[in-house]
């Protein structure tokens, strides 16, 4: 119920996109700029009413979003590969349409869970041993920036349902046969423990507020064995 629900009356919108090739084809760029405008957008839009707080479906007028993305691929040797990838997204209220008697949101409101900044980096690389299996080592990061959980009128509420950015590192390794038949792979999720919240919702007991946690909030470890028939 928290996220929105896009009824797109779409106004103008414009994508282009680049690929390139470059260090001999090592490395591979991929471009994309983006920007749509929708009419008609709807929202579910929290708000008081005599100290209650209840939701309302409604048209939020116009929204706008529009921004950057590049993904990059490197393969310097054989065995190593190196991916990632940022995007930047302003996505945001132009003009907001609310039902008689409620709060608006005021134009240039950041539209719910569209964080300005995102960002990953994969690395992985195979060491041959000659023996009866080769072993695999893996880290992973991402970024994102904060992010609004609550679509409110309320300023309060807007500040209280941000979610705060946050950043996770992840690492792996593992065997894997010759003929890549077999493979079991150790991982560590979350290694620095971070915790954040998948989303923010009212509804909580008291007045407060409810926090989604998500299973990778935690550090946890794990194993995987997988064979290819």
């Amino acid at each position: 119920a928290m996220r929105e629900t896009r009824r797109r009356s779409l106004a103008t919108a414009g994508v282009t996109a680049a690929v390139l090739l470059v260090l001999g084809g090592k490395l591979t760029l991929n471009l994309a700029a983006f920007y749509a405008k929708y009419k008609n957008f709807q929202a579910n839009n929290p708000d008081l009413v005599a100290g209650v707080v209840v939701t309302r479906f409604t048209n939020a007028g116009d929204v706008s979003t529009r921004g950057v993305e590049l993904d990059a691929t490197l393969r310097p040797v054989r065995d190593l590969s190196i991916t990632g990838g940022a995007a930047y997204t302003d996505a945001h209220v132009d003009k907001f349409n609310a039902p008689a008697g409620s709060a608006t949101i005021p134009a240039g409101t950041p539209l719910g869970f569209a964080p300005k900044w995102k960002g990953n980096v994969s690395v992985d690389y195979r060491l041959r041993t000659g023996g009866f299996a080769d072993v695999l080592l893996g880290a992973q990061g991402s970024y994102q920036s904060s992010e609004l959980g609550l679509f409110s009128a309320d300023a309060v509420q807007r500040q209280l349902g941000t979610i705060g950015a946050y950043s996770l590192v992840n690492l792996s390794a593992g065997l894997v046969s010759k003929n890549d038949r077999y493979k079991l792979t150790f991982q560590v999720r979350n290694l620095f423990d971070k915790s954040f919240a998948a989303a923010i919702a009212n509804g909580g007991p008291g007045q407060a507020y409810r926090y989604q946690i998500p299973r990778d909030a935690d550090r946890y470890f794990g194993v995987t064995g997988r064979v290819n028939f």
